[in-house]
């Protein structure tokens, strides 16, 4: 029998408009139990205001994530007032299976997936096969 080992997921924000305080999902980290770290963004997002500064935070995260793929995250920065961009944690589940990475960063990312509702949550054949465990 396998054991259960803890998986956490950590979802990359962007915050187009302060005032409004919206905060759009662009990216998703995954931390597996051997401390590997999966993480994806998207290329660009079309509501970034700036693509050059995205871009430089996502090469800075992407080359924070490879210099720390083995450590916990404990270490990601609290968000602060005034931020466009921040990271933080979303979830954490044990489970005995495979994570499927590519079905968390469609559910949680991917632009394709942005009319989901609450009703969707519900539905177990929406969820990706680790998540209904």
């Amino acid at each position: 029998m396998t054991h259960p080992r803890e998986v956490q997921w950590f979802v990359a924000k962007y915050v187009p408009d302060l005032v409004r305080g919206e905060p759009r999902n662009i990216g998703v980290i995954l931390r597996l139990f051997e401390g590997v770290l999966k993480y994806r963004f998207w290329s660009i997002p079309p509501f970034v205001r700036d693509p050059t500064t995205y871009l430089a935070w996502v090469d800075y995260w992407t080359a924070t994530m490879e210099k720390h793929q083995a450590k916990s995250l404990h270490w990601l920065p609290k968000r602060r007032a005034g931020d466009t961009f921040y990271i933080e944690q979303a979830g954490a589940k044990l489970i005995t299976g495979e994570v499927d990475f590519e079905a968390l960063y469609a559910r949680l990312v991917d632009p394709s997936n942005l009319d989901w509702t609450l009703e969707d949550d519900l539905e177990p054949d929406k969820m990706p096969g680790w998540w209904k465990k």
